[in-house]
């Protein structure tokens, strides 16, 4: 920074336009590294561990993957295989057991054995602890599930939401 002189004859240092363009070039820079940072598209697909599980109205099945501590899932697309045709919903859940699971999402109200569904950027979100519960409006196998979220640190949702 070249040293101006000023009236009273004090010396400041003054950017130029150079110095300026590269500060702000490094600050955009960062910004952007730091907004991109920690957005992680995920899919998980399985079976449930003990074969033939039931879900109906007062059963549930909690997907047994969660956000870890400190971060937050946007939920994109719930699928399920179901051995007979019903409604399947889905809810937040707290542990396998779970039996008094908060309706969130109607995943299909069509009788379907393969009932999927897509949620926009926003709309549905899992934080730390907690999964997705499973149930459905009739007692019926669930044969297998999908879930696909993307992850990011929960103190920035920002990003998931556009």
């Amino acid at each position: 920074m070249p040293a101006v002189t000023i009236q009273g004859g004090m010396k400041v240092e003054i950017p130029n336009r150079e110095e300026i363009r590269q500060d702000f070039s490094d600050m955009w820079d960062q910004r952007e590294r730091v907004a991109a940072k920690g957005l992680k598209p995920m899919r998980f697909i399985g079976v449930p561990p003990v074969p033939a599980t039931q879900i109906g109205t007062g059963t549930s099945f909690n997907i047994p993957y969660a956000p870890e501590p400190g971060y937050t899932w946007n939920i994109r697309i719930v699928a399920a295989q179901l051995g007979t045709a019903a409604s399947l919903f889905g809810g937040i859940g707290f542990g396998e057991g779970d039996t008094k699971v908060p309706l969130i999402a109607t995943v299909s109200t069509a009788s379907l054995t393969f009932p999927v569904t897509t949620f926009s950027s926003g709309q549905m979100f899992l934080n730390g602890g907690e999964t997705l519960a499973l149930w459905a409006s009739a007692t019926v196998t669930l044969t297998a599930f999908g879930l696909w979220v993307i992850q990011s640190p929960a103190e920035r949702p920002g990003p998931l939401i556009i």
